[in-house]
């Protein structure tokens, strides 16, 4: 008979899983949730087996089974130990096993027990970090009745996270990380990895991470053939840089952000915008009461509204936005890494503008070698925080999520916005490039608005409208001026001669904006046509001024004023009027600009002081003492000091080193 049950026993041992299970209650196998820290990362951690009511519900115990499944990325199992000296009784067989992912116990008693209480025993595992589930896939019991039963299970699991934070580097070299690796090499699953400002990170094989950020001035490349495995969240803030070539795979939620600054009048706050993910919706862009949210019609070279109708982003388009409030809006989704092909945009009239957006969350170069351009023009333009609008040239920067504007030349056309194009570039909106240019910019002095028109040689320019190298002008905001070369009957924000070519006079347009005065500025003279005259002439006022000697002119402009304002002379004489003598000493002294009216007295008006591209640095009320210092954090570089009292305007152009 005893022979008969062993035998029995045995095949059970066998053929466990094949029975039938019998379902009872007040009975349990269980484990718990336990949270380690990162100093645990590469030690030994123990989880708890408990057994509880086995005996007072199923009887006497014959053999048992129980088995645990977890995640081998985050533990490697080592053995057991504790084991409840109630099963370790005479006779017992107790066979410990493992195989990818799970641990097993086989317990045998042929001669029958009572389970124990309590803890059965602790399974040992070296943690790597991370979060895994403790599942139980089997709980069986076989009694002496010959019966198979399943315990009610409890499941836990083990977590454990700790911070790492990225300088420049490899991503699997630990000198690239500041924070505990726990004996890694590289992040793990239970690392949540931040790339801070200026840190450079570059993943040249597989990797993983937790939750991953890359901080304002961030950067990190996931090369070709290799695979980002982020179990937790993706995030990248506004001025992040992410370039994929590789694979990602992101178990949570992605969000890039973009920092949008408000408005404070009609002329300010503007920005274009484009989505860096796939399928992104209104979300937090929806306008509120006093916001705006519009997109371009070519056809009518008008601005859409959405509050009007609605729409969504679509990618590799761009979108003119406005808000009351400051923030942080976001997009959720996967990130885009496919190129952006448009075909055939509209051409109605002599319009052909169409507003696309960057559609990576990284910058791109415009137009430098991979973009595919067929009857577009090769010039771009972004809006500046004058609003009006900054022509980009081939090689220059166009920021993540920067929405910008292209010129078709006729209705077949096609453009490709390609992801080889992808540069690391922290630049907020676009940046400016001096490119053997001459450079005007309009400021107003009343208001942030300014425009700016270029006027350049290249030796393959031709004299005429070229689309490979002169620009459009496209008009800005309401209540922006406008300036802007003219060529026969086109407005040109870009204009491009042939460095043999006769001319000598290039004719200039200002219409005014809400403000009535002015400042122009020239900047570029010094690599423009070294030692030719630069003469700019004021049609309404009959003076004239080389912008050599003095690279600032101010006006005042009037509603209705013929267009016809300005001319840019080359060569020839001319009747310059001296400047009248300025009442002011202004100098540079150990970082900080100093005003000293000449006379002994008082004054009133305003100091405002200017980039040599005509934005404005600082500005000042006068207080009335005879010196005034300004401390506006300048850079190296040249500035110009416009002082305005009752007697005049005076400006002095002065260097900081």
């Amino acid at each position: 008979m005893k022979s008969m049950k062993q035998f029995l026993i045995r095949i059970h041992c066998a053929l466990f899983s094949l029975f039938v299970a019998i379902p009872l209650f007040a009975q349990e196998v269980s484990t718990t949730t336990q949270v380690f820290t990162g100093s645990d990362f590469g030690s030994t951690i123990l989880v708890p087996i408990n057994c509880s009511g086995i005996s007072a519900n199923y009887g006497t115990i014959l053999t048992v089974a129980i088995k645990v499944e977890y995640n081998e990325d985050v533990l490697t199992y080592v053995g057991y130990t504790n084991l409840n000296s109630g099963i370790s009784l005479p006779g017992a067989e107790i066979v410990f096993s493992n195989g990818i992912g799970f641990a097993r116990v086989d317990i045998l008693n042929e001669s029958g027990f009572d389970y124990p209480e309590g803890k059965s025993f602790d399974l040992q595992f070296t943690f790597k970090g991370g979060t895994t589930a403790i599942t139980f896939t089997m709980s069986e019991f076989f009694n002496d009745g010959f019966e198979t039963l399943n315990a009610d299970v409890i499941n836990g699991n083990v977590s454990g996270f700790t911070a790492l934070t990225a300088t420049n580097g490899d991503w699997h070299q630990a000198l690239t990380w500041t924070g505990y690796l726990g004996g890694l090499s590289a992040p793990g699953h239970g690392h949540n990895v931040t790339i801070q400002a200026g840190g450079t990170v570059v993943i040249g094989a597989d990797a993983v991470c937790n939750n991953l950020g890359i901080y304002t001035g961030g950067q990190l490349t996931l090369n070709a053939g290799s695979t980002l495995t982020n179990n937790g969240n993706l995030h990248i803030e506004s001025g992040g840089s992410f370039i994929q070539n590789g694979t990602l795979a992101v178990a949570g939620s992605t969000s890039i952000m973009r920092d949008i600054d408000a408005y404070t009048s009609s002329t300010d706050g503007w920005h274009l915008v484009s989505s860096p993910v796939n399928g992104a919706v209104i979300g937090n862009f929806q306008p509120g009461t006093n916001d705006d949210f519009f997109k371009y019609n070519e056809a009518t070279s008008t601005w859409m509204s959405w509050k009007e109708s609605p729409f969504g982003f679509t990618n590799g388009e761009g979108y003119l936005c406005s808000y009351q409030s400051s923030a942080t809006k976001n997009f959720t989704g996967v990130p885009n890494n496919a190129d952006v092909t448009w075909n055939n945009l509209s051409r109605t009239g002599t319009n052909g503008w169409h507003l696309l957006g960057n559609p990576f969350p990284c910058a791109i170069k415009w137009n430098d070698g991979n973009w595919a351009l067929t009857n577009v023009n090769a010039t771009a333009k972004v809006l500046n925080s004058g609003g009006t609008y900054t022509d980009r040239v081939a090689n220059d920067i166009i920021p993540a999520m920067q929405g910008f504007f292209v010129d078709v030349a006729g209705s077949t056309n096609s453009i490709t916005i390609p992801k080889a194009a992808r540069v690391h570039n922290a630049t907020a909106w676009y940046k400016e490039v001096q490119c053997n240019k001459l450079m005007l910019t309009a400021h107003s002095d009343d208001n942030n608005t300014y425009v700016e028109t270029v006027i350049r040689f290249d030796p393959e320019a031709t004299t005429g409208y070229d689309k490979m190298f002169d620009s459009h002008f496209l008009r800005g905001i309401n209540g922006a001026p406008q300036l802007y070369s003219v060529v026969g009957d086109e407005m040109l924000s870009s204009n491009v001669f042939p460095v043999n070519s006769e001319t000598s006079v290039v004719s200039l347009g200002f219409v005014k904006g809400n403000a009535d005065n002015y400042t122009l500025t020239a900047s570029g003279i010094e690599t423009f046509v070294n030692g030719q005259p630069l003469i700019l002439e004021d049609l309404v006022t009959g003076s004239y001024q080389d912008l050599r000697q003095n690279p600032v002119y101010s006006f005042t402009a009037s509603a209705g004023d013929n267009p016809d304002r300005f001319r840019l002379h080359f060569s020839g004489t001319f009747d310059i009027s001296e400047p009248s003598v300025s009442p002011f000493n202004i100098y540079v002294s150990k970082g900080i600009l100093y005003v000293n009216y000449n006379d002994n007295q008082t004054f009133k008006g305003t100091i405002k002081v200017y980039s040599v591209t005509g934005q404005v640095i600082a500005t000042r009320s006068l207080t009335g003492d005879r010196l005034q210092a300004i401390d506006f954090n300048g850079k190296p570089g040249c500035y110009v000091v416009r002082v305005t009292t009752g007697n005049g305007v005076y400006s002095q152009k002065v260097v900081m080193n």
